[in-house]
C-alpha cells in the first residue's frame, strides 16, 4: 500500500502572480473607463456644435423667408397641397409607359380579339379596355390570359354585349385591369 503524505501546512498560492493579475485587470478597467469618459465628452461637444449649427440654419431660413412665414395660413397650405397633387398627377401620367403596356397586351390578346380603346385611370391605378371578339370563347381566352399574366391585381369584366351587323355578330366587351401601374 502506498501512502500519500503532504507535509505542507496549507495549500500554496503564488501571491505575486495573483496580485499581478489583479493589477492588470484593474489597469484594463481603468483604461476602459477613461476611454468611455473621453468619448462621452467628445459626443457632448459634437451635440452642442450640431445644435448651434442647426439654430444658425433655422435663423437663416427665417430671415430669408421673411414675409412668407408671416403670411402662412391654412388656406395657403391647402393651396400648396393642391399644387403638389397636380404636379404629382402630371408626373404619374408622364411616367406611364405605353410601350410596356402594349407589349404586355400583345402577348395575351388572342387572334380573334380586337382592342378598340385603352383608357388609363391614374387616380384608381387601373386601365379600361374596350374590345371586340368574334365568339365568346375568344373573349374568355383573353380574360384567362390576362389573369394568368399576373401583371394586374384584378381583371374585371365590366360589361359585354352582342352586336349584329351585316358582316355577322360581334361580342363587344369592357374589361378593367386593377393595379395596372
Amino acid at each position: 500500500m502506498k501512502y500519500s503524505i503532504n507535509l505542507a501546512r496549507r495549500a500554496y498560492v503564488n501571491k505575486k502572480i495573483l496580485f499581478l493579475g489583479y493589477l492588470l485587470c484593474g489597469l484594463v478597467l481603468i483604461a476602459g473607463l477613461l476611454y468611455n469618459v473621453s468619448y462621452y465628452f467628445r459626443l457632448e461637444a459634437q451635440i452642442s456644435s450640431t445644435e448651434t449649427r442647426l439654430n444658425e440654419l433655422k435663423e437663416k431660413i427665417l430671415t430669408s423667408q421673411g414675409a412668407d412665414v408671416a403670411d402662412y395660413s391654412a388656406d395657403r397650405y391647402d393651396k400648396v397641397l393642391a399644387e403638389i397633387k397636380l404636379a404629382n398627377g402630371i408626373l404619374d401620367r408622364d411616367s406611364f409607359r405605353w410601350t410596356v403596356l402594349l407589349d404586355q397586351l400583345e402577348t395575351v390578346v388572342p387572334g380573334h380579339v380586337k382592342i378598340q380603346s385603352i383608357s388609363p385611370d391614374h387616380d384608381n391605378k387601373s386601365i379600361k379596355i374596350l374590345g371586340v371578339a368574334k365568339e365568346l370563347k375568344d373573349m374568355k381566352r383573353f380574360l384567362d390570359n390576362l389573369i394568368k399574366s399576373e401583371q394586374y391585381e384584378d381583371v374585371l369584366l365590366i360589361d359585354q354585349a352582342l352586336e349584329k351587323d351585316d358582316a355577322g355578330a360581334d361580342l363587344k366587351f369592357t374589361i378593367q385591369l386593377l393595379g395596372a401601374f
